[in-house]
């Protein structure tokens, strides 16, 4: 008891960052007290935050009632990790494939018959060919011939060359061939633009565990000090700005 809880509506974009106190939590319900009186009806969707050092626990409720500075909040068995740390962002060129990933999609006609999955109307996600330019941990600029819209969701397929020692010496040094991986995961749109070729994508993984982010850390890492080496045999090379946003790791539990 005692903890703070920083509570934001769900249904209205610019909504207060509301901090509460816990004063009970039980099987039953979360009871919170409001630092200030505000209107909440039973049903309500708000999203809550526990924010401890770098990192952050977060989760969708809904309101039960609320009385006065007292708010009483259902529990969810949807907890989410957040990981704000900061990563290094380094430009690459490397090949992937980005999909759609809706969790919902409405069919007409007799599109749900399954002699009509080959049409297109239904069945697996549908993968365009991309090319991923920049690297961020997590964080993905990825290019590619697909309109998507800000929060989202895509599948994203890419393949990473990995080193055993990479966290020191950059792939294919002292004759060391790298091995070649695929990354499979889900990721949200954080940014979307128009480009000549189509459009660039600022995809945030989100399926991630810690081994996950190490490997894609150690990926980073390894491109960083490949562009460094290369850049030192190119004179009067000028770093050009990043644009892949700060990036936030976060993954169900």
């Amino acid at each position: 008891m005692g903890k703070k809880l920083h509570l934001t509506r769900r249904k209205t974009r610019d909504s207060d960052n509301i901090e509460t106190t816990i004063i009970k939590n039980n099987d039953m319900e979360l009871r919170v007290r409001l630092s200030k009186l505000v209107k909440s009806t039973s049903g309500e969707l708000w999203r809550a935050r526990y924010y401890f050092g770098a990192s952050v626990w977060e989760f969708d409720t809904s309101v039960v009632s609320c009385h006065d500075d007292v708010l009483i909040l259902n529990h969810s068995e949807n907890v989410r990790f957040i990981n704000r740390r900061r990563f290094l962002r380094v430009q690459v060129n490397k090949p992937a494939f980005i999909a759609r990933f809706a969790f919902a999609k409405t069919l007409t006609g007799n599109n749900s018959d399954k002699s009509k999955s080959a049409s297109g109307s239904w069945g697996t996600p549908k993968f365009v060919p991309a090319v991923v330019t920049e690297l961020a941990g997590p964080g993905l600029r990825i290019e590619a011939p697909l309109e998507v819209k800000v929060g989202e969701r895509v599948l994203v397929v890419l393949k990473l060359d990995e080193e055993k020692n990479q966290d020191s010496e950059p792939a294919g040094r002292h004759g060391k061939a790298p091995t070649s991986k695929i990354i499979e995961d889900i990721g949200e749109v954080r940014h979307t633009k128009a480009i000549q070729n189509g459009f660039s994508i600022a995809v945030e993984l989100t399926g991630l565990s810690d081994s996950d982010v190490n490997m894609l850390i150690r990926a980073t890492n390894a491109a960083s000090l490949k562009a460094g080496a290369e850049g030192r045999d190119k004179p009067g090379l000028v770093n050009e700005e990043k644009s892949v946003p700060e990036t936030k790791v976060v993954q169900g539990v």
